[in-house]
């Protein structure tokens, strides 16, 4: 018996010892969650409005002046392009419902990172029917990007050669924010 007491005390012995933890451990879940930021905002310049009023301005055009300017700022934290497009084929005229093509309308684009100002197209570029990638770029760590658009009608191409009646001739024309 003497044996079996010692036996039971040295297996309760060994086992509690087993039992006992030498290091614990605790978790702590830590987790880092990125969401893409990608904002664009029109800050001056959003209406722009082309009154010819005179024979200089049908047969020379109208800009570019301050008048005739659009900026607009993207902020993104990843790489972005930005594109322009038009809601209709062409400019449709508000009280004949005749139109004016979109290439009436040009523009040139400068801009860059906040401070900056670089030439993004060395021509004016005119309006086109469909999607176009008018600013492809990459993120810049979170600073913001300010753009500029020199609009100006009818100095490529005199309004004249057009062919068009007297009317106001409208189209929305959409600055997109993508992800590159």
């Amino acid at each position: 018996m003497k044996k079996l007491v010692t036996l039971i005390l040295t297996m309760g012995i060994g086992l509690s010892s087993f039992s006992q933890a030498i290091n614990d451990q605790a978790v702590i879940p830590v987790s880092v969650t990125l969401n893409s930021i990608m904002r664009i905002q029109v800050t001056s310049g959003g209406n722009m409005e082309f009154v010819f009023s005179s024979i200089d301005s049908y047969t020379s055009g109208i800009g570019p002046s301050a008048r005739y300017v659009t900026v607009f700022s993207v902020a993104s934290s990843v790489d972005f392009d930005v594109t322009l497009d038009t809601e209709s084929t062409d400019f449709i005229g508000e009280g004949t419902g005749a139109s004016l093509l979109l290439d009436a309308v040009d523009f040139q684009l400068t801009g860059g990172v906040a401070g900056t100002n670089t030439l993004l197209h060395a021509t004016q570029l005119p309006l086109a029917d469909g999607e176009d990638i008018i600013v492809p770029l990459t993120n810049n760590g979170g600073q913001g990007h300010i753009f500029t658009m020199n609009w100006q009608c009818g100095v490529t191409k005199d309004i004249v050669s057009y062919n068009v009646g007297p009317d106001r001739y409208s189209n929305n024309i959409f600055l997109t924010l993508t992800k590159h």
